[in-house]
């Protein structure tokens, strides 16, 4: 019980780094299906797409209600995520928006990022929206290139996190810069690689 006590109070910025590079290690496998196979599987996509946006929101929400413990986040991430992918999942259309405007978002943010202007947030959220509806009318070109967008993030993103958990890391113009250059290099593969597969789980 003293075990199951504590592991209830944990809160989200205790955990370790060996914690950390799990759940990044996660990603890192999920950024790959996106990358290379988002299209190829689009059900799966559009249904994990609804579990990241919804779930995220739900995770961060209990972190802000619960001051950061790690189990109500996890349990409202779950809960949050499984209704967003179900959701997504049977609105199919709906479920391309989502996956369009988080492609075209996660471009935006990394064009932009490290820019201290005050429109960027406004060009975001207008780049996402500007995805979405692409997305309806090209479905398959935009599909590709948002899945492709997201998947490098994530394994970029992923790979930096391992490395640097537990350690004193800060973000540099130079970082940033090979940060920016490994995304576009492994977008551009995986949306090459997926616009040579024709086929679709639809």
């Amino acid at each position: 019980m003293p075990v199951i006590s504590e592991i209830t109070r944990l809160r989200f910025s205790e955990l370790s780094p060996e914690h950390i590079r799990a759940f990044f290690a996660g990603a890192l496998i999920l950024g790959a299906l996106y990358c290379f196979l988002g299209y190829r599987f689009v059900r799966f996509t559009i249904g994990m797409t609804g579990f990241l946006l919804a779930g995220g929101m739900a995770a961060i929400l209990a972190g802000l209600i619960t001051e950061g413990q790690i189990i109500s986040m996890a349990i409202s991430g779950c809960i949050g995520g499984i209704a967003g992918a179900m959701a997504l999942f049977f609105l199919y259309k709906a479920g391309l928006f989502c996956v369009g405007a988080l492609g075209c978002a996660v471009a935006a943010h990394m064009a932009l990022a490290g820019r201290p202007d005050d429109w960027i947030p406004s060009a975001i959220v207008a780049a996402s929206v500007f995805g979405g509806l692409a997305a309806l009318v090209f479905e398959r070109g935009v599909t590709i290139l948002a899945t492709a967008a997201v998947g490098a993030w994530l394994v970029c993103y992923g790979t930096l996190s391992v490395l640097a958990a537990g350690q004193n890391f800060y973000w540099t113009p130079h970082t940033m810069l090979i940060l920016l250059t490994a995304w576009l290099a492994l977008a551009a593969t995986g949306a090459a690689t997926q616009f040579a597969t024709g086929s679709t789980d639809r």
